[in-house]
């Protein structure tokens, strides 16, 4: 009985230790704060940031640069990246991550982005634009 008991203890504990370690890792994931548009150098979030937070604009930090992408539109449902300046030319879409739990953001833009899975957008973003805006 002992030793059954020691067992679910230390069983008890790793898999909390295991739980927190998840916690703890998402931790680490730069978020994009609500009302930006934001880009990173590198997959997975990883590398500089720039970040968009008007309405629409041009990301002149990091134009044709971008390998991950996310979306926090503030009041607005969803953000287009077009991969011209001016919001203008090709785009796919991400959901505001104020009202949607999915495809708000994409780690690696090299194999397809948001709408687009099957489109690569590594080093294709230059400007963005905020859609379906409550204001």
């Amino acid at each position: 009985m002992k030793i059954l008991l020691r067992s679910v203890l230390t069983l008890s504990l790793a898999l909390s230790g295991l739980t927190v370690g998840v916690v703890g890792a998402q931790a680490y994931w730069s978020p994009c704060p609500s009302g930006y548009a934001c880009l990173w150098t590198g997959t997975s979030y990883n590398g500089s940031r720039d970040v968009g937070y008007a309405n629409y604009g041009y990301f002149s930090g990091m134009s044709n640069r971008a390998d991950s992408a996310a979306a926090n539109g503030g009041s607005c449902e969803y953000t287009r990246f077009y991969d011209q300046t001016d919001s203008f030319g090709s785009y796919f879409v991400l959901k505001s991550a104020n009202f949607h739990n999915d495809m708000n953001r994409d780690a690696n833009l090299a194999n397809g982005a948001g709408d687009r899975p099957g489109e690569p957008w590594r080093d294709r973003v230059s400007s963005w634009r905020f859609t379906a805006c409550s204001r």
